[in-house]
Order: structure tokens, then sequence, then C-alpha cells
């Protein structure tokens, strides 16, 4: 019987080798992912272009019934208590809203890129409840309803198309620019002065959105009713309560 000791150079030289190739296979995997990043870089930058001359993405969120009010209360200090006057806005969201809302796309070219932009007609109707059944509402507050208004919240005000008058408690009001409330951001309002909250009183208007990549809507409403089609054949949602 002979015991033999292999040498081992095979072993490692096939070793080597192997480890060349795997390296050798990165070289093209990285340039793909080199072009993979800067296409997607240049295809970011083309969206944020089209953008800016369209309109980004849309958040419509509202409408809201802002009514300034004072409000008296009693302030306790060392020196006894005193009575403290201040400035408040209450704000009434409706008790009923409805949204019918149809989107409408197209594309825009860009170079090698194709980017979905989009047309939106959102029609919103709904009723502002009475005054008297809203929560929280307490003898000492003296409301205004002189400078009440509506409030509307929108992402990107000048990519606004058209926006009809606004209806409410039967009459027909103009919407100026500005919510007017610095929690809404950007976005528009119309004032209604001499409004009667005494009863529950509706409200109707339409207002056509571009925008580019999403269209959020805020269900805002003590019950919301949103009816959505788009000739977009790929839609998804996103969001949460």
């Amino acid at each position: 019987m002979r015991l033999a000791f292999a040498d081992g150079s095979d072993g490692m030289n096939r070793f080597h080798l192997l480890g060349l190739l795997v390296l050798s296979m990165f070289i093209p995997l990285a340039f793909v992912d080199g072009v993979t990043e800067d296409r997607q870089s240049y295809f970011e930058q083309t969206v944020n272009d089209v953008a800016s001359a369209w309109g980004g993405e849309q958040v419509l969120n509202g409408p809201y019934l802002l009514i300034p009010e004072i409000v008296e209360i009693d302030v306790t200090t060392e020196e006894g208590t005193s009575r403290e006057v201040q400035h408040a806005v209450r704000v009434v969201v409706p008790a009923e809203l409805s949204m019918v809302v149809h989107v409408e796309h197209q594309m825009r070219r860009r170079a090698l890129y194709e980017v979905p932009v989009y047309s939106a007609v959102l029609t919103v109707r709904g009723v502002f409840p009475a005054l008297d059944r809203q929560i929280g509402i307490t003898a000492g507050n003296r409301s205004n309803p002189d400078a009440a208004r509506l409030a509307l919240g929108i992402s990107h005000t000048q990519a606004i198309a058209e926006v009809s008058e606004l209806k409410l408690a039967g009459r027909s009001l103009e919407f100026d620019a500005g919510a007017t409330a610095h929690w809404l951001g950007s976005g528009l309002h119309a004032a209604a002065e001499g409004y009667d909250g005494s009863v529950a009183q509706p409200f109707e208007f339409e207002v056509e959105l571009k925008g580019t990549r999403s269209l959020g809507l805020a269900p805002v409403g003590g019950s919301s009713r949103i009816q959505m089609t788009s000739s977009w054949p790929h839609p998804s949602f996103i969001g949460q309560y």
C-alpha cells in the first residue's frame, strides 16, 4: 500500500480562475446599473420638468366652512378671576359630501421619455350642518357670520384650469385666490357674508385641475361619497383613514 499526497496547485489555479470569472461578470453588471440609474435620474428630471409646466401631484382638501368667532373664557390667576376675550375660527365640515370625478390622461413626450399627465373635472356637492348641532359650541361664543368663508385646499393652484361659481345657501359666490388658513396651504376661498347657520345649507361647485402622477381627495365629510372614472388603464390606489 502506498499513500500519495496530490499537489494542490491545480485546485488553487481553478479557484483563482473562477474568482476572475466572477469578478469579470460584475464589470458589465456595474455598467448596466450605472446606465439604469442615469436613465431613472433623467426620467425623474423629465417628470419634474413636465410637472412644473403642466401641474404636479394634486391633493384636494375640503371644502371647509370657516367662521370667525369671539370666545370669552374665565382666566384664574393669583389676583383673582378675570374674563379674557380670544379670537378664533370655527371650522365646520360638511355633514354630507359627494364628489364625482372624471379624469382624462394624455402623454407628454420629452426626448426618449413619455410622461402621463391628466385633467380632472370634479363636481363637488354637499350640505353643511346647522351650527347649533356642532360639537363644542358654547353660549359664550359669538360668531361673526358676516366674515364667513368657504375654504378649499389645492396643492397646485397654478394648475387650476377652470373653476365655477360656488352655490352656497341659495347664493352664487365667486372664488378668490388663497385658502386663508395656514393649515390648508394654497387653495381657494369664497366669501359668504351674512351666512345663515341656523339651518343646514347645501353647496355645489365644479373645478378642473391639471396634474401629474397622482390625484388625492380628502374625505372630510361626516359622510363622504366619491365616484371616480378615468381613461388611465392602470390605476393604483393609496391612502389611509
